[in-house]
């Protein structure tokens, strides 16, 4: 359990406010707009990202179709093993 509670006080709390669904709308549509999709959770987590302007680290083939984006543009690092 100490574990746990160092881990959460080195990690900071995102709260899923009005601007990340405001960002989450705006993501949806633009992808909408380019024929592409992600799933809605994989959605969230990339509209908390930009939200709080962190960078989106992950291996998910899905966060790929969030390269296409331009307006609502969100920082993204694959994490994938290329060798």
């Amino acid at each position: 359990m100490a574990r746990i509670e160092k881990l959460k006080k080195a990690i900071p709390e995102l709260k899923v406010d009005d601007e990340v669904w405001d960002i989450f709308v705006k993501v949806k549509a633009e992808l909408s707009k380019l024929g592409k999709s992600i799933a809605t959770m994989d959605l969230l987590i990339a509209a908390t990202a930009r939200r709080y302007d962190l960078i989106l680290a992950s291996n998910d083939g899905d966060m790929k179709n969030l390269d296409f984006l331009v307006e609502n543009r969100v920082e993204r690092e694959s994490w994938a093993n290329n060798d």
